[in-house]
């Protein structure tokens, strides 16, 4: 089964992917940053998650049949990221701020700074998510000698999946008005406007390391 799909069961039958990956999408507009689920191993795709603004999802994982974890970068030339969660097959998403920030660029890397990029995974790892925030520098060919230098911070999510009561007290909304298949999408978004929902959620940090590269 593909590398790149996100699947909740041994079976492969429960799955998330980006649309970009669907053959004929999952909505009438698709992007990268739309994500898809499947209940039947990929015989057909619906959208369930498009995040605010033009962002680059880069991190999911489908946890089981209702919850799961979607990471997005947004923004250009400075790293802005939210995490959504969901716990009931993505009809409703909400933003937490349970996993902390990856290491600041000028934090990693001292001296000429000619690229800093930063990634998100999140994998199943026991009873509970693992989140590896990178942090990637370098000086590239300006320098007389190149070299990179990645940073990673391994995070467990605590509290999951999220058991506490959640109520929106903000606007619900997707982006660009997509429609997807449940009334609440249709009629005004699925995605809480609220700063922050992380009902009991919270990140350990469990590992630190660096890889260099000459």
């Amino acid at each position: 089964m593909p590398h790149y799909i996100s699947w909740a069961d041994a079976g492969h039958r429960r799955g998330w992917v980006w649309e970009h990956f669907v053959r004929d999408g999952c909505t009438a507009r698709p992007t990268q940053a739309t994500v898809c689920a499947t209940d039947d191993g990929g015989q057909h795709w619906t959208a369930i998650l498009r995040p605010l603004g033009f962002p680059i999802v880069f991190g999911k994982l489908r946890w089981s049949r209702s919850t799961g974890l979607v990471a997005v970068q947004t923004g250009l030339g400075r790293f802005g990221r939210v995490v959504y969660w969901t716990r009931d097959e993505g009809r409703r998403w909400y933003r937490t701020r349970a996993v902390p920030p990856p290491a600041a660029c000028t934090g990693v890397w001292r001296g000429r700074l000619s690229f800093c990029d930063f990634q998100m995974t999140i994998r199943r790892a026991g009873h509970s998510p693992l989140v590896d925030l990178e942090t990637a520098v370098g000086c590239g060919y300006d320098c007389s000698s190149t070299g990179e230098l990645a940073v990673h911070r391994v995070y467990r999510l605590k509290g999951w999946p999220p058991r506490k009561r959640v109520r929106c007290r903000g606007e619900w909304r997707n982006f660009d008005g997509v429609q997807g298949p449940w009334s609440l999408s249709t009629r005004r978004g699925n995605i809480c406007l609220d700063k922050q929902h992380d009902a009991g959620l919270r990140a350990v940090l469990v590992r630190q390391f660096r890889t260099d590269h000459e």
